[in-house]
């Protein structure tokens, strides 16, 4: 039997998140304009309650306390290149000191080389496919992060000079959702397709044998962590039977001994069809969102 339920989404929130953008446009020019997979987190949102600070000190093993401190937003753009192996970019909009970036990557002992405008910092015995930190000043937009290894952080600088933002929306739908998912919540990511083992096998086994007729079109997820928090997802099909389908695996792995990313939140999760969209939500005790996200 199916139970379906209002997502736990205020309207008031999902009127902000399709009306308003905190984006800084500087960030969106060094994303692939191919983009696979794009996500955002908000540090400043996300520093304005206890439980959005319990998530965001988990990035400080990532980033280090130095860069989280003075960083504002993260937008991340992956990509698989022709030869099948991921490209990811890291670009970080903040409150960076030029001089003090210059002074860290020196006293580590890393070899700072410019490329038509962008600051790369090569890691001491480092090869290019290694991680590097590079860093791009603009008048207006201050200065900007981008992490990556040494190609993909030069094609992000290459192409940063022609990405405009609605042509990318235009282009690649996954711009469009991103900023209707930015303003609403700190933590977003926004895909164009399921990965295998996030859903029920079944839900594997469409996306295998998809067609122009029956097709799953990506998942955006959506994290809020305040007084309250919840966790929200989006499976996005061509037709309002694909979605009615996804449902209905969901419902059967309710129980099942089936294990999948999903799984710890199935009983909690609540959904509805919106169109030929899946949506599905689930609220989750502030305190217990930092070891569950």
């Amino acid at each position: 039997m199916k139970l379906i339920a209002t997502i736990s989404l205020s309207m008031a929130a999902w009127a902000a998140a399709t009306t308003t953008n905190k984006s800084e446009p500087q960030a969106w020019r060094f994303a692939h304009a191919d983009a696979q997979i794009l996500a955002g987190v908000d540090f400043r949102a996300l520093a304005a309650t206890e439980t959005g600070r319990s998530l965001r000190d988990r990035f400080g093993a990532t980033l280090g306390p130095a860069l989280l401190d003075q960083a504002d937003r993260m937008l991340m753009s992956s990509v698989l290149d022709p030869k099948g192996r991921r490209s990811d970019i890291v670009i970080l909009s903040g409150t960076f000191s030029l001089a003090n970036l210059r002074k860290m990557a020196t006293s580590e002992g890393a070899k700072v080389v410019s490329f038509k405008g962008v600051e790369i910092a090569a890691p001491p015995g480092s090869t290019a496919a290694d991680p590097h930190l590079a860093w791009v000043v603009s008048a207006g937009d201050g200065t900007t992060l981008l992490i990556g290894n040494r190609p993909a952080i030069q094609a992000a600088a290459e192409r940063a000079k022609t990405n405009r933002l609605e042509a990318l929306a235009q282009g690649n739908r996954l711009f469009e959702r991103a900023q209707e998912l930015s303003p609403g919540f700190p933590i977003w990511v926004s895909r164009d397709t399921v990965p295998a083992g996030f859903a029920p096998k079944a839900v594997d086994a469409l996306l295998d044998n998809a067609d122009e007729n029956m097709a799953i079109d990506g998942m955006d997820l959506g994290i809020r962590a305040g007084a309250t928090a919840d966790v929200n997802l989006w499976i996005w099909a061509n037709t309002e039977e694909v979605a009615d389908q996804l449902l209905g695996h969901f419902t059967a792995a309710v129980g099942s001994k089936e294990s999948f990313v999903l799984t710890p939140w199935l009983k909690e999760l609540k959904g509805q069809i919106e169109g030929s969209t899946l949506a599905l939500g689930a609220p989750v005790a502030p305190a217990d969102i930092a070891q569950r996200v």
